[in-house]
């Protein structure tokens, strides 16, 4: 139990570590022995640190800690942790941010070690869909590892061996959640798999299949990130940015997407059509189209929570070109105006169908876009 000031109580906070960008042994062991203490004080399990960048381009290191219980107040452990990080002498500046200047999502509290700039950021508890993954894990585990039956895995067990004959129990050495950061930026997509997925199989012969799991209400598909520097203060799109490229291919005026940023702001009407129906077809060169085939990679095993059971759907190369990008046609875009903030993009083809988001989620007062987001509206199972 943690008491902190004014006699409030803490019962066992506990934390899941999320390792980021690799640091210098000198800079790890100086956030370590700083953990240890976090640790020690607030009663939680050690907690790991790398190197990020931040949106302004500033290096710090960052150390993203997760409440393992999603009732865990985000505040609440930060003024804790404040509150130690300020009665240490080697830590100058500690400030607490309501959100991360690093982030720009979760509360952080910020500290410097000499001159190094150092961000605690605590995320969000467990959701449903890491809930639903780390269930499922264990089912899969107790099943093939432990020999133990699960009715309510049946359907799940049939698809993945119907998607490869190898998944068959006496095939399976070892399964476990998949663990680091999921950045694949550079990386070949025959190799997005082993950074995507949420489990990794090993078989018996120490080769290694991934999957990739989705629960029912799971939509988001890909994370473009930050997008802000892609519009200047007068929301002018910088139409050589890669977002700006995928707008332009998509069929969008750039001067209509400024006027209508600024409309929403002025609170009036704009001149333009702000919904229309292109018909756009997503050529295999385009923007949209590689970034879709970088997003999705290949080498994996796609698992998609369906009705009572489980739907499970093998990306190769040849799936990925001949099914999920196959074909794909742009049917309706939106600019922002007086009443919406938003751009985005509906498309798909026969299998499945996506919507781009451009947004900024921080409230009416921020307009200039931020995130971007594709989501995976409907999928052929």
């Amino acid at each position: 139990m943690v008491t902190l000031g004014g006699g409030f109580c803490i019962d066992m906070i506990n934390f899941k570590s999320l390792l980021l960008e690799k640091i210098s042994p000198e800079e790890a062991a100086k956030a370590d022995k700083i953990l240890a203490g976090v640790a020690k004080k607030l009663d939680v399990v050690k907690m790991k640190a790398g190197e990020s960048t931040n949106k302004f381009g500033d290096k710090n290191i960052e150390i993203r800690i997760k409440p393992s219980l999603p009732d865990q107040d985000r505040d609440t452990i930060l003024k804790a942790l404040e509150k130690f990080l300020k009665s240490l002498k080697t830590v100058e500046k500690v400030k607490y941010h309501k959100i991360s200047p690093n982030s720009g999502k979760f509360s952080s509290v910020s500290f410097t070690i000499g001159d190094r700039p150092y961000d605690i950021v605590v995320a969000a508890g467990a959701n449903k869909g890491e809930k639903f993954e780390n269930e499922l894990l264990q089912t899969l585990v107790n099943y093939h590892v432990g020999g133990m039956s699960d009715e309510s895995l049946e359907s799940l067990l049939i698809q993945m061996e119907e998607a490869d004959p190898g998944f068959k129990r006496g095939n399976i050495k070892k399964i476990e959640g998949r663990t680091g950061a999921t950045k694949r930026v550079h990386l070949d997509p025959s190799k997005h798999g082993e950074v995507i997925a949420d489990i990794i199989i090993t078989m018996k012969d120490d080769t290694k299949k991934y999957l990739s799991i989705k629960n029912k209400v799971g939509a988001t598909f890909a994370n473009i990130g930050y997008v802000s520097k892609a519009f200047d203060s007068n929301f002018k799109l910088d139409t050589s940015s890669d977002i700006g490229k995928i707008l332009l291919d998509a069929g969008f005026n750039n001067i209509n997407i400024q006027k209508g940023f600024q409309a929403y702001v002025d609170q009036t009407p704009v001149k333009f059509k702000v919904k229309q129906n292109p018909v756009v077809e997503v050529n295999k060169g385009s923007p949209l189209y590689k970034f879709l085939e970088h997003a999705w990679g290949y080498n994996y095993f796609y698992v998609k929570e369906h009705g009572k059971g489980f739907k499970v759907f093998k990306i190769d190369k040849k799936s990925l070109h001949n099914v999920l990008l196959d074909e794909l046609i742009i049917y309706e875009i939106n600019y922002p105006f007086k009443d919406s903030k938003q751009i985005s993009i509906k498309f798909g083809n026969a299998f499945a169908e996506y919507k781009l988001e451009i947004r900024n989620p921080h409230g009416p007062g921020k307009v200039k876009p931020s995130d971007a987001k594709i989501k995976l509206t409907k999928i052929g199972f």
